[in-house]
This record gives structure tokens, C-alpha cells and sequence, in this order.
């Protein structure tokens, strides 16, 4: 249920703000890291625009739902290679054309 998603979404929310707080601040390797992550996000929704396609659409697409989809294109959400290949299928582009980094 939709309930049940957001509960899941709040807790790993607050599980990153404990990580933050017990871990402090990031390392430029770290802050390097997540730049890539938001530009990988950048081209996913790129591409999925370019191509008319809602997020709702790709979701289906990629078997996941459309939140995951906004968190991975906002660069909150670092999910596996895995999904990376079959996000890049899905827009039929190579998985390089996504990552220009």
C-alpha cells in the first residue's frame, strides 16, 4: 500500500540523517561520489524526457515504482548496477551515454 511505501521511504530518510550525524559531514571522496550520482540521475531524466516518457511509464518499464524513479533522477536514491543497465534499456540508450562523468 501507499502507506507502507512511505513508512519505508521515511525510515531510510532517517537512517541517512542518523548515518550523517554519526558519521559528520562528507569527505571530498565522498562529495565526489555523490556529484556522480546526481549527474547519473541528471541524464536518466533527461533521456526520459526526450523521449515523452513520465516517470510512472519508466517505473513500469524497470519494474519499480515512480518514487524510486524521482529519487534515482534527484540523485537520493543509489540503487545497483543492475537497475542502472535495465534503466538505460528501458530509455534505449548504452548505460555509457548515461554516465558522461
Amino acid at each position: 500500500s501507499i502507506l507502507r511505501k512511505l513508512r519505508v521511504y521515511v525510515i531510510y530518510d532517517l537512517v541517512l540523517i542518523r548515518q550523517h550525524r554519526t558519521l559528520g559531514p562528507m569527505n571530498d571522496e565522498q562529495e565526489k561520489v555523490q556529484a556522480r550520482i546526481h549527474s547519473l540521475g541528471q541524464q536518466i531524466r533527461a533521456h526520459r524526457i526526450a523521449q515523452n516518457l513520465s516517470r510512472q511509464r519508466l517505473a513500469l518499464m524497470v519494474h519499480t515504482d515512480q518514487a524510486v524513479i524521482a529519487r534515482i533522477e534527484a540523485g537520493k536514491h543509489n540503487t545497483g548496477i543492475a537497475k542502472y543497465i535495465e534503466i538505460a534499456d528501458a530509455l534505449d540508450v548504452p548505460l555509457g551515454a548515461l554516465i558522461n562523468f
